[in-house]
């Protein structure tokens, strides 16, 4: 019987399944998020994006828009305030699938 040590392939296997994973949650959220967006002239819904960062052992992902005025559609009273916020928190369950599923793979 001979024992093999595959503990350093099982690791970064699983490191790239969350990886891929972040990447999977970052292209699905901004299209969520644009499709709460909401469109005067589409400025606002373009600018979506996100980054991934990676520190250690800790995974993240940000979404956001460079555009100032994106703070304002997002926090003044209308019909629309907190788009950004809701289309994120319905998300979750959503995020917490592609996680599984990746990992599930492997």
């Amino acid at each position: 019987v001979k024992k093999v040590n595959n503990i350093n392939k099982i690791i970064k296997n699983l490191q790239k399944g969350v990886e891929n994973s972040l990447e999977q949650i970052g292209v699905t959220g901004v299209a969520n998020i644009q499709s709460n967006t909401p469109v005067k002239v589409g400025h606002l819904k373009r600018s979506m994006t996100f980054k991934k960062a990676i520190k250690g052992k800790k995974y993240k992902v940000t979404f956001g828009s460079a555009l100032d005025y994106s703070i304002i559609v997002e926090f003044k009273p209308s019909r629309v305030q907190g788009f950004f916020r809701k289309t994120l928190v319905g998300f979750k369950g959503e995020a917490k699938e592609i996680i599984e599923r990746n990992i599930s793979r492997l």
